[in-house]
């Protein structure tokens, strides 16, 4: 490698390119150069930071508020036959608590809910002086249920069939 020769005035070339170079930068026509944006050392961009802010914001107001048209994707519906058992087994578990109640007092309760939590759909008529109905219903299925009827009867199959369901 060489190295330059050492540096002294310009040579007259270099003066004329030089003012050439700056009449060419005055001249009309010739655009001027933008301005020349620095960032500031590590900084981010202030609309960046408010994008940030507001993306933070909006995953909050998800995580808390959890809106349906966001989160809830429904629930299949139910086969009828399914619905069918479900039903069954509830008025049947409705059933043995109004005769446990029965054999414990001596008589029928008024209402449903003295013999413990009632089951959505579930309706009870008592029939003085000892018999009673259990009136179901779950959709466009309608159940009845009296206290004459055999349960065993009544519940049928309805465990197998919720017992399938689950290995599908």
């Amino acid at each position: 490698m060489t190295t330059p020769p050492p540096a002294g005035p310009p040579t007259p070339e270099k003066k004329a390119l030089l003012e050439a170079y700056e009449e060419a930068l005055k001249a009309p026509g010739v655009p001027e150069a933008p301005p020349q944006r620095r960032r500031s050392e590590g900084g981010l961009h202030p609309l960046t930071l408010v994008a940030i802010a507001a993306l933070i914001a909006l995953a909050a107001w998800l995580a808390i508020a959890r809106p349906g048209f966001v989160f809830d994707r429904g629930t299949p519906d139910e086969p009828r036959a399914v619905r069918d058992a479900s039903l069954r087994l509830a008025m049947a578990m409705q059933y043995q608590r109004v005769l446990r109640y029965r054999d414990s007092t001596g008589g029928l309760p008024d209402r449903l809910t003295d013999v413990g939590p009632v089951v959505s759909g579930v309706r009870y008529e008592p029939i003085p002086p000892d018999q009673f109905t259990l009136v179901g219903e779950n959709g466009d299925i309608v159940l009845t249920l009296r206290s004459t009827d055999q349960l065993r009867d009544f519940v049928g199959s309805a465990y197998q069939v919720l017992e399938s369901r689950g290995a599908r």
